[in-house]
């Protein structure tokens, strides 16, 4: 069964609906998570930490290539399990805490990656 992956997510309502049209003209079915709670309060919307346009797990590549974000920055780091972009490093507290009592700065130098989208956590040897 196909389920549905975040391809992009838009902090700007009107931005996420011409997406979300692209797609559509297309053939991609999809959908705009959010929309109906940010058209009634928009304040909502950074709440939500932006409108989530999802898609059916087959029509992956193809709509991150109409939307032109199929290539990630350089450094982006992309989820394993979601494909989101929307990950960062997760900090070993007892490191940090080692780092702190010897006096050196305190830096995130895990080689574990957390996805705020989906919230697994990875290895960098798992990244492709």
């Amino acid at each position: 069964m196909a389920s549905l992956v975040t391809v992009a997510i838009f902090m700007d309502q009107t931005e996420a609906m011409v997406a979300r049209s692209l797609l559509e003209h297309e053939g991609i079915g999809c959908v705009l998570m959010g929309e109906h709670q940010v058209m009634a309060q928009p304040y909502l919307l950074v709440g939500m930490q932006g409108l989530r346009l999802q898609v059916l797990t087959p029509d992956i590549v193809q709509a991150r290539l109409l939307l032109k974000i199929a290539a990630p920055a350089p450094g982006t780091v992309i989820c394993p399990n979601c494909s989101s972009d929307r990950t960062h490093r997760k900090a070993s507290l007892l490191h940090a805490v080692f780092r702190f009592l010897a006096g050196a700065p305190v830096r995130k130098t895990s080689n574990k990656w957390q996805c705020a989208n989906c919230s697994s956590v990875w290895a960098d040897e798992e990244i492709d």
